[in-house]
């Protein structure tokens, strides 16, 4: 795999009219730094169509394990009594939930997208073919005339062309607080359209 150096990245921004920059997150998200593609109000992060998008997303071998054992207690695969303590333990309970909702869900809507990609034909590993999603996203917001009202809330389905036809982009954005406020991609997930 060819790596992602960010002047490639900054020439693929700059052909879309747009620019790489760095946002904080706030300090709920972990305050790190995340690398978007900004035009104008809209922000896209680049990990959401280069990690999330492409099916990179990890799921470590810990949680999995931690995952099948609360299963395996839950479903009383390790004896009545483990069971019965279980389902005496709101902790244990919590944590499935947790795994399910969080890290497994994320894992398996980012493979979901891979396999999406790649039954329209995209590289998941390809540059080009990141950046023109991010082309496509970024066009679209555009022509929406979103609301700019913070804590607003946008959902936008489109299909974009791809070597074995259209890809459906779903897109969920947000408007965040900046000066002036932002449009920011939170999530986006494709299909292959039929």
């Amino acid at each position: 795999m060819k790596a992602k150096s960010n002047s490639d990245k900054e020439s693929l921004a700059k052909e879309l009219g747009a620019e790489i920059v760095t946002v904080s997150a706030p300090q709920k998200l972990g305050g790190k730094s995340i690398e978007c593609v900004k035009k104008g109000s809209i922000y896209i992060p680049t990990g959401k169509i280069l990690i999330y998008g492409a099916g990179k997303v990890q799921f470590p071998e810990a949680l999995r394990e931690e995952l099948q054992q609360l299963k395996a207690e839950r479903a009383g695969k390790l004896g009545k009594e483990t069971q019965r303590e279980f389902a005496r333990n709101p902790k244990k309970q919590k944590r499935i939930k947790q795994i399910e909702q969080g890290p497994l869900h994320n894992y398996q809507r980012s493979q979901g997208n891979l396999q999406s990609l790649l039954k329209a034909g995209m590289n998941p590993d390809s540059l080009e073919d990141a950046f023109k999603i991010i082309g496509h996203v970024l066009e679209e917001i555009g022509k929406l005339g979103v609301e700019m009202e913070v804590g607003n809330k946008v959902k936008h389905v489109s299909a974009i062309e791809a070597p074995r036809g259209k890809m459906v982009i779903d897109s969920h954005l947000s408007v965040k607080e900046g000066t002036p406020p932002i449009v920011y991609l939170d999530t986006i997930t494709y299909s292959k359209k039929k």
